[in-house]
């Protein structure tokens, strides 16, 4: 659950999609072998990037969470917007 926060506050904070009048899609797709959360959001001028925030930075490490606790994570362009993507393999059993 704190990827797939993490990627809807970062579509409300850093897209269109938190402007007013904006929205955001959710998709949650599964395989037997893995889980896929999407989300399309209205785009912004600037890409999605995981980097290292200040040390006394309030901000700025969402993605590197979602780098850290996923097995893949990207995005892609789609329509004027943009969809965040992260996967989570399944163990083997």
């Amino acid at each position: 659950m704190t990827v797939l926060g993490e990627l809807i506050a970062n579509a409300v904070t850093h897209t269109r999609s938190g402007l007013p009048g904006g929205c955001y899609d959710l998709a949650l797709i599964a395989s037997r072998d893995w889980v896929r959360m999407e989300i399309t959001d209205e785009g912004a001028d600037t890409e999605p990037r995981s980097s290292a925030a200040a040390d006394d930075s309030e901000h700025g490490r969402g993605l590197l969470m979602v780098e850290a606790l996923s097995d893949e994570w990207g995005h892609r362009p789609w329509g004027q917007g943009r969809i965040v993507w992260a996967i989570f393999r399944r163990a083997e059993t």
